[in-house]
């Protein structure tokens, strides 16, 4: 459940504290995008035959899999409650790493 996930990290920060996720950079928000990557071909079957099942058989809400995309885990961070959301490291070679920080206001 990773909004849950997200909501619960949220809580538990301090005001400026900062949560990191570390995705697959062949994760695009739509297939073509993910078509385009020669990763996907190898990140589809993990998601296929890992990831989902095993999310899917935890009950969630929600089944990313290894090939969620970025507008995908942007929303998740938000529905956790973060309203900062930044990508950093943008020329990293394999990796997407998205910065969620807790606002000092709340």
């Amino acid at each position: 459940d990773p909004v849950t996930a997200a909501r619960n990290a949220h809580e538990t920060l301090v005001a400026g504290g900062q949560l990191v996720t570390l995705d697959p950079k062949a994760a695009g928000d739509s297939l073509a995008e993910n078509l385009t990557d020669p990763l996907a071909s190898t990140f589809y079957p993990v998601s296929i035959f890992i990831c989902t099942p095993a999310a899917l058989a935890q009950h969630g809400p929600m089944a990313l899999g290894a090939l969620g995309g970025e507008r995908a885990l942007r929303q998740v961070l938000v529905d956790g409650g973060f309203t900062n959301v930044e990508r950093v490291a943008p020329d990293a070679p394999f990796n997407m790493v998205l910065v969620a920080t807790r606002d000092g206001d709340e």
